[in-house]
């Protein structure tokens, strides 16, 4: 073996030692049968006799690739975990699945496939007795996350990256190239899998990953080791700050959210409000995990104070002021708890009594792999128009919906937002986003009958 072999593989061994993964321990290998994954194993796999390690490999399709690929990825997978002795927990998951978390959840494909695994994970992890899952993320995922959440508007938090570890997540590839990687798997003789859609310009990652990355390659080489210091300085001012917010800014639990004194939160620096609402919010769940910084820009300076009750609605919260507290409220669309959410795909049919509706989507659609969620409508919802995006509450306030019968109207999802807004199906009329396809127009007014 070279010396950069023996290197990356000590590398590994160091880091498990800095992490405090005691010898015997067990660890969940996230395996997918691509390049880093099919390294970290094989390392992991190498020093298991020596450190020692209990390994299992856990693998999850996602079912969005071609049924082949997946086919070949399977058998892959298995025959490597088959060769060096190793367990594998796997599972899979029928195609639609990932689109209608995502549509569901308001996610991008890449977030809602990163939630089924992440999901998936745990259950494995609970399943098998592993004490950490190892993740085989590398350099640069760092360095693409990192530049996607810095043309995100994230803050301090954001930009720490991708974490070499928490709690029970180990990376320990994490400042180790893809090209040193790939480099070694050659060296080794070791083949791997390519997934398709990592080539996909759809997702964002891929774009950031094939087209802005190259050019801050050749405007500035070594731009991956600046991130990485980056990266360390933020986790180190993250910290600091989480520390502040918890000392300085105590919320009050309220029926529905929370409270704070208003006079209390502005004579705080900024950093420190934003860290506060923000944890606060982490614990009502995914839902608001995602809720951008521009939402609490309102809360910058002190002149907030004078704006009226109610300085800003959206993302499920409204942010509102009464007396001397400042309150952080979830929000809802309608008065009432009920609620659907259906996939209907082509040739398929559900039928709702409780709304009165049937959706359909005939199986002569001429339109490609369709696949549609009707839903009611959620808090946050938004649908563009020409206008620019426009809350789906206004839409029911100027139709004068009450509250109590929102519920029923069908919002039409899909992998790339919100569709349509199908008020005919109850009396209204129809809004769709202003750049739908007549085609697929079409194909939706067809979708709903009343039953």
């Amino acid at each position: 073996m070279s010396s950069i072999g023996r290197a990356l593989e000590r590398r590994v061994a160091s880091y498990l030692k800095r992490r405090g993964v005691l010898p015997g321990a067990r660890i969940l290998v996230a395996f997918s049968g691509g390049p880093d994954s099919r390294a970290l194993l094989e390392i992991l796999g190498r020093l298991a006799a020596s450190y020692p390690l209990e390994l299992t490999a856990g693998y999850l399709d996602h079912g969005l690739r071609p049924e082949r690929e997946r086919a070949d990825e399977g058998v892959f997978v298995v025959r490597c975990c088959h060769r060096l002795g190793v367990p594998l927990v796997r599972d899979e998951l029928l195609p639609g699945t990932v689109a209608a978390l995502g549509a569901r959840e308001h996610r991008s494909p890449e977030e809602a496939a990163r939630i089924v695994r992440y999901r998936f994970l745990r259950r494995a992890l609970d399943g098998t007795g592993s004490a950490y899952v190892a993740l085989g993320h590398t350099l640069d995922d760092h360095a693409e996350t990192l530049a996607m959440r810095f043309f995100q508007g994230a803050g301090i938090s954001g930009l720490r990256g991708i974490r070499s570890s928490r709690r029970r997540i180990l990376r320990p590839l994490r400042d180790t190239s893809r090209a040193e990687i790939e480099g070694w798997l050659q060296e080794q003789g070791l083949e791997y899998r390519d997934d398709s859609t990592n080539r996909d310009p759809a997702y964002l990652r891929n774009a950031v990953r094939h087209r802005l990355l190259p050019l801050a390659e050749e405007l500035f080489p070594g731009y991956r080791g600046a991130l990485l210091r980056l990266s360390r300085t933020m986790e180190g001012l993250s910290l600091f700050v989480r520390r502040e917010s918890r000392r300085r800014l105590r919320w009050r639990p309220e029926p529905g959210g929370a409270s704070i004194d208003s006079q209390a939160f502005f004579g705080q620096p900024f950093v420190l409000r934003l860290d506060s609402l923000y944890r606060l919010i982490d614990c009502w769940g995914p839902k608001y995990r995602r809720v951008p910084l521009r939402f609490f820009e309102v809360l910058r300076d002190g002149d907030a104070l004078g704006r009226g009750q109610v300085l800003a609605a959206g993302h499920g919260l409204v942010l509102r002021r009464r007396g001397a507290r400042l309150f952080l409220e979830r929000d809802v669309v309608g008065g009432e708890k009920k609620g659907y959410f259906l996939l209907v795909t082509r040739g398929s049919s559900v039928q709702v009594p409780e709304v009165g509706l049937v959706f359909r989507i005939g199986s002569g659609c001429a339109l490609e792999n369709p696949a549609f969620v009707f839903r009611s409508a959620q808090a946050g919802d938004s649908l563009h128009e020409r206008g620019g995006p426009k809350p789906i509450r206004k839409v029911f306030s100027e139709w004068k919906i009450p509250y109590s019968e929102r519920w029923k109207v069908p919002v039409v999802d899909s992998r790339s937002g919100i569709l349509a807004v199908l008020g005919m199906s109850i009396g209204y009329r129809n809004r769709y986003r202003h750049e739908l396809a007549e085609s697929v127009r079409a194909v939706l007014e067809r979708a709903v009958e009343v039953c």
